[in-house]
Protein backbone atom coordinates (compact mmCIF):
# COMPACT_ATOMS: atom_id res chain seq x y z
CA UNK A 1 0.00 0.00 0.00
CA UNK A 2 2.45 2.10 0.67
CA UNK A 3 4.11 1.80 -3.20
CA UNK A 4 0.57 3.18 -4.20
CA UNK A 5 0.26 5.72 -2.22
CA UNK A 6 3.42 7.20 -3.29
CA UNK A 7 3.11 6.20 -6.92
CA UNK A 8 -0.08 8.25 -7.06
CA UNK A 9 1.86 11.32 -4.54
CA UNK A 10 4.58 11.60 -8.00
CA UNK A 11 1.82 10.70 -10.47
CA UNK A 12 -0.11 13.72 -9.25
CA UNK A 13 2.63 15.76 -8.97
CA UNK A 14 3.30 14.80 -12.94
CA UNK A 15 0.02 15.25 -14.30
CA UNK A 16 -0.55 18.97 -12.46
CA UNK A 17 2.74 20.53 -13.32
CA UNK A 18 3.71 21.20 -16.65
CA UNK A 19 6.92 19.46 -17.53
CA UNK A 20 7.47 17.93 -14.62
CA UNK A 21 9.25 14.24 -14.80
CA UNK A 22 9.77 11.62 -11.98
CA UNK A 23 11.21 8.47 -12.14
CA UNK A 24 10.22 4.87 -10.64
CA UNK A 25 13.14 2.16 -10.50
CA UNK A 26 12.40 -1.20 -9.99
CA UNK A 27 14.60 -4.44 -10.80
CA UNK A 28 14.06 -4.75 -13.83
CA UNK A 29 12.47 -3.65 -17.34
CA UNK A 30 9.84 -6.22 -17.19
CA UNK A 31 8.69 -5.04 -13.56
CA UNK A 32 8.70 -1.44 -14.89
CA UNK A 33 6.19 -2.32 -17.63
CA UNK A 34 3.97 -4.12 -15.05
CA UNK A 35 4.75 -1.09 -12.77
CA UNK A 36 3.73 1.45 -15.81
CA UNK A 37 0.58 -0.32 -16.51
CA UNK A 38 -0.98 -0.79 -13.23
CA UNK A 39 -0.13 2.17 -11.02
CA UNK A 40 0.72 5.25 -12.62
CA UNK A 41 -1.71 4.34 -15.79
CA UNK A 42 -4.14 2.35 -13.51
CA UNK A 43 -4.92 5.38 -11.05
CA UNK A 44 -4.62 8.08 -13.89
CA UNK A 45 -7.49 5.46 -15.77
CA UNK A 46 -9.72 5.80 -12.72
CA UNK A 47 -9.99 9.31 -11.98
CA UNK A 48 -13.38 11.32 -13.00
CA UNK A 49 -13.50 12.46 -16.16
CA UNK A 50 -13.05 16.09 -15.37
CA UNK A 51 -9.36 15.50 -14.19
CA UNK A 52 -8.76 13.35 -17.23
CA UNK A 53 -10.12 16.37 -19.05
CA UNK A 54 -7.79 19.04 -17.53
CA UNK A 55 -4.96 17.04 -17.90
CA UNK A 56 -4.35 15.13 -20.97
CA UNK A 57 -2.30 11.95 -22.20
CA UNK A 58 -0.04 13.11 -25.03
CA UNK A 59 -0.88 11.30 -27.70
CA UNK A 60 2.48 9.31 -27.45
CA UNK A 61 2.71 6.96 -24.97
CA UNK A 62 5.27 3.45 -24.33
CA UNK A 63 5.68 0.98 -22.02
CA UNK A 64 8.22 2.60 -19.82
CA UNK A 65 6.42 5.88 -19.75
CA UNK A 66 2.98 7.74 -18.76
CA UNK A 67 3.49 10.99 -21.02
CA UNK A 68 1.15 13.79 -20.32
CA UNK A 69 0.19 16.61 -23.09
CA UNK A 70 1.95 19.97 -21.05
CA UNK A 71 5.39 17.79 -21.03
CA UNK A 72 4.94 15.94 -17.52
CA UNK A 73 5.86 12.70 -17.22
CA UNK A 74 6.12 8.96 -14.79
CA UNK A 75 9.13 7.33 -15.93
CA UNK A 76 9.98 3.92 -15.36
CA UNK A 77 13.55 2.88 -15.01
CA UNK A 78 15.29 -0.76 -14.38
CA UNK A 79 17.39 -1.31 -11.42
CA UNK A 80 21.31 -0.81 -11.84
CA UNK A 81 23.54 2.32 -11.05
CA UNK A 82 23.90 4.24 -13.61
CA UNK A 83 20.32 4.20 -14.94
CA UNK A 84 18.87 7.38 -13.63
CA UNK A 85 22.47 9.83 -14.66
CA UNK A 86 20.29 10.69 -17.99
CA UNK A 87 17.05 12.36 -15.90
CA UNK A 88 16.78 14.88 -14.38
CA UNK A 89 13.42 14.49 -12.42
CA UNK A 90 11.30 16.46 -10.10
CA UNK A 91 11.30 13.18 -7.91
CA UNK A 92 11.93 9.73 -7.40
CA UNK A 93 10.68 6.52 -6.17
CA UNK A 94 13.02 3.55 -6.05
CA UNK A 95 10.29 0.39 -5.03
CA UNK A 96 11.74 -2.51 -3.62
CA UNK A 97 15.17 -1.55 -2.83
CA UNK A 98 16.73 -4.14 -0.72
CA UNK A 99 15.88 -6.47 -3.70
CA UNK A 100 18.37 -4.65 -5.83
CA UNK A 101 21.82 -5.24 -5.21
CA UNK A 102 23.03 -2.06 -6.31
CA UNK A 103 20.58 0.26 -4.44
CA UNK A 104 22.91 1.86 -2.49
CA UNK A 105 24.76 3.38 -5.57
CA UNK A 106 21.17 4.02 -7.36
CA UNK A 107 20.29 6.21 -3.94
CA UNK A 108 23.33 8.25 -4.19
CA UNK A 109 23.09 8.81 -7.92
CA UNK A 110 19.40 10.07 -7.49
CA UNK A 111 20.77 12.63 -4.28
CA UNK A 112 22.77 14.51 -7.01
CA UNK A 113 20.07 14.91 -9.55
CA UNK A 114 16.60 14.25 -8.21
CA UNK A 115 15.23 17.60 -7.38
CA UNK A 116 13.14 16.55 -4.01
CA UNK A 117 15.84 14.44 -3.42
CA UNK A 118 15.26 14.99 0.29
CA UNK A 119 11.60 13.47 0.61
CA UNK A 120 11.95 11.29 -2.52
CA UNK A 121 11.00 7.70 -1.18
CA UNK A 122 12.89 4.15 -1.19
CA UNK A 123 10.46 1.31 -0.45
CA UNK A 124 12.56 -1.48 1.69
CA UNK A 125 9.70 -3.70 1.42
CA UNK A 126 10.28 -5.75 4.22
CA UNK A 127 13.48 -7.05 4.45
CA UNK A 128 16.56 -5.42 5.83
CA UNK A 129 18.92 -3.52 3.49
CA UNK A 130 20.61 -0.34 2.75
CA UNK A 131 19.33 2.23 4.86
CA UNK A 132 17.62 4.54 2.95
CA UNK A 133 15.42 8.25 3.16
CA UNK A 134 11.64 7.56 3.28
CA UNK A 135 9.25 10.49 2.37
CA UNK A 136 7.80 12.21 5.52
Amino acid sequence: MVTWGCIGFLTNKAMAAPAREVLLQTQKEEKVKAARQVCPRGLYDRQPQWLKDAFPLAKHQSDTRLNFAHGGAVIGIPGGAGQIRSYHPWGYLNDESPFQPDAGECYNEALSVVALAPSSPTLPQGRAGTPMSVMT
